[in-house]
């Protein structure tokens, strides 16, 4: 059995009872999820399984910080998970499009991280940006990606949780406003970077999002399966 395959058959066990827990029961048994995920040599695809299973506050946040203050060499780990791409990481790395692209991988926890109050950094703006304008000067550190992936990196982000980016909280570098976003996104559209039939359907609908405003409201969830639907990359 694949991790993929355990991490699923892990979260669907734990959903069979956590509905029936209280708060502080479903908190704990959540922590569990971690340490075992904490265990695993390539922990991504369980710490990602508990995240789409319980994606609220209460039952990531606390948890999260318990298991990580009882195994602090794990913390490091998840503290490297939580931050996006270095140039140690993808210099050399290039992979096809695709449901096991990293970087996409990236992209996906990224926006569940900002969606849900996880966590926020420089680099996770900046992937969400980069995308705009994938062959401009302002992000290096990317160059070694193809167009492709950063405009649906960028895409799946948006519509995860896009409604951040003219904000405050972003900060001066990298707040931009719905109409630059549209505007960005068009051009991409225009000059056929996205080749994919599902990703140019995203690019479409992070286009109308952009075009809406990027308000609150029509922020998603469902980007990943709209992209590789039966959840390939966690099989």
């Amino acid at each position: 059995m694949s991790d993929h395959e355990a991490a699923a058959n892990v979260s669907e066990s734990d959903g069979e009872t956590f509905s029936s827990m209280s708060d502080d029961e479903a908190s704990s048994n959540v922590e569990l999820l971690f340490q075992q995920a904490f265990a695993k040599a390539d922990p991504t695809p369980f710490l990602l399984q508990v995240v789409k299973d319980h994606p609220t506050y209460e039952h990531i946040e606390f948890p999260l910080s318990s298991a990580m203050l009882k195994q602090p060499r794990k913390a490091l780990l998840a503290d490297k998970l939580s931050r996006l791409p270095s140039p140690d990481d993808y210099e050399n790395e290039v992979e096809d499009y695709g449901p096991t692209n990293k970087y996409l991988f990236h992209c996906l926890l990224s926006g569940l991280s900002l969606k849900h109050g996880l966590t926020h950094n420089s680099d996770m703006y900046a992937t969400m940006v980069v995308g705009l304008d994938p062959h401009g000067p302002k992000f290096p550190v990317f160059n070694s990606q193809d167009p492709e992936v950063l405009v649906v990196g960028t895409c799946i982000q948006l519509l995860l949780h896009g409604s951040v980016l003219p904000t405050e909280r972003t900060g001066s570098g990298y707040r931009t406003s719905a109409e630059e976003v549209a505007k960005g996104l068009k051009e991409q559209k225009a000059a056929g970077i996205v080749k994919d039939p599902r990703a140019i359907q995203v690019l479409e609908l992070a286009i109308s999002h952009a075009e809406t405003g990027l308000k609150p409201e029509n922020d998603r969830d469902d980007v990943w399966d709209l992209l590789f639907p039966s959840n390939q990359a966690l099989k």
